[in-house]
């Protein structure tokens, strides 16, 4: 008898020998022999603003926040995403140039003693992205409200991004991949710059020759921004000159659901690997009068449990969310821009707090691990979404959301072999199949 291990209860279900008759039909049908791509890690931003919290625990939650995020038992990330200077989820805003030379010293603080830590307890890579260049450097001469590069601060910014490269690698964190600029489409109130594909072409070659040039193993990801234009966007960046250059094209899902125009991004350059490097519940867009109000809707984890399946479904590679932690605010931001994590850290009582979108990831990062390989699954059902993978030992992985306002019973397919499994509604789970 095959048994299916449900994550998410702790029970098991036989096989169902009537779904072995051919005549019946079948709800989810998985294929394994059928191959997609492989899953490279799932993840979250260590902002200033996180790395601020996780300074104010005391040890013990301290050490239970580094287990909940990092080990295997619960989200078990193993990619953690670095902004390169200030954003919006920071106390202040800053960068690293002091009197003309490189300094290192903010990130130092918190931020570089916390990635030593969980170095030593397992195996991660980490995703650097700028917000915006230093002000020096800029059309517009401060870091926020958009702004440009000015034509002859290219190289001097190339170079100083090269050199955050490096010193990070003297300080024993390599970064392993990096983005030019966070949604270079966006004119913001914080930290922001705005660029062409022309332009954000041309930084790509500068970077790319000065980090090649200086023995840095960083790989370059384009973009970083929605994806409802990721597609013509993509192909005004890449061209004969630089194509070989981006290893890959991050973005972001505040566009109320583009997942199919990765599979466009995927037909035309199946050689790149794509990243969603940020998502979050932004609270001012819910409601303005009392943005905290929406903190904890179960609603919100429904929706990464929707982004992530459709994005794998749609050959993301891999998943990042936004801050690994905030407070109960949804802060500390500096200019009032706050939103949901998956865990949000209550100051006055040194307490955790657990949002439904840090179980629903776990559904996930818990089973899905590095290396495993995402396989076919067709849905024949109505408001059912899901995913599948195989890991290196041949056991499946299927992540099923039930979005009914309704209990389902469903009848699964796997290798031709056949389970049912009840859903109750507006739920997930997760299928472990030996």
């Amino acid at each position: 008898m095959n048994k299916v291990y449900i994550s998410n209860c702790n029970k098991y279900f036989e096989e169902a020998d009537i779904l072995m008759q051919e005549s019946l039909k079948y709800d989810i049908i998985i294929e394994s022999k059928i191959n997609y791509q492989l899953n490279m890690g799932f993840g979250g931003a260590l902002t200033d603003a996180s790395a601020s919290l996780i300074a104010k625990m005391s040890d013990n939650v301290k050490k239970e926040f580094i287990n909940k995020v990092f080990s295997s038992n619960y989200l078990n990330y193993s990619l953690i995403r670095l902004t390169i200077g200030s954003c919006d989820f920071s106390t202040k805003t800053y960068d690293y140039l002091e009197d003309g030379y490189f300094n290192l010293s903010h990130d130092k603080e918190v931020i570089i003693p916390f990635l030593k830590k969980i170095k030593k307890m397992k195996q991660i890579k980490l995703f650097a992205s700028p917000w915006s260049p230093p002000a020096i450097y800029k059309t517009n001469g401060i870091r926020q409200n958009g702004g440009k590069l000015k034509e002859e601060s290219y190289n001097d910014y190339a170079k100083y991004l090269s050199t955050y490269l490096n010193e990070m690698k003297n300080n024993d964190l390599a970064i392993s991949y990096m983005s030019l600029q966070n949604e270079p489409q966006a004119t913001q109130i914080w930290d922001s710059c705005i660029y062409e594909s022309s332009e954000e072409a041309r930084l790509l070659s500068l970077v790319y020759n000065e980090i090649k040039n200086s023995n840095i193993d960083t790989k370059i990801f384009i973009w970083d921004h929605n994806r409802d234009i990721i597609f013509d966007r993509v192909n005004e960046t890449l061209n004969d000159n630089n194509y070989n250059q981006a290893y890959g094209i991050a973005y972001h899902w505040y566009d109320n659901g583009c997942s199919a125009e990765l599979s466009k991004i995927h037909k035309e350059y199946n050689d790149k690997v794509m990243f969603f490097t940020e998502g979050c519940i932004e609270l001012l867009n819910l409601d303005k009068n009392n943005p905290s109000s929406n903190i904890g809707n179960f609603e919100n984890g429904l929706r990464y449990c929707r982004n992530y399946i459709s994005d794998s479904e749609n050959y993301s590679n891999a998943f990042i969310d936004w801050n690994l932690i905030l407070d109960i605010n949804g802060g500390p931001n500096y200019v009032g821009n706050y939103c949901e994590s998956p865990i949000m850290y209550d100051e006055n009582n040194d307490k955790l707090i657990f949002n439904p979108s840090f179980y629903i990831i776990s559904h996930f990062s818990r089973f899905i691990e590095n290396n495993d390989i995402r396989i076919d699954t067709k849905i024949y059902k109505e408001n059912v979404i899901a995913t599948s993978y195989k890991k290196q030992n041949n056991s499946i992985i299927s992540v099923i959301l039930n979005d009914n306002d309704y209990d389902i019973n469903v009848k699964i397919s796997i290798d031709k072999k056949g389970y049912i499994l009840d859903i109750p509604k507006k739920s997930v789970v997760t299928l472990t199949v030996r």
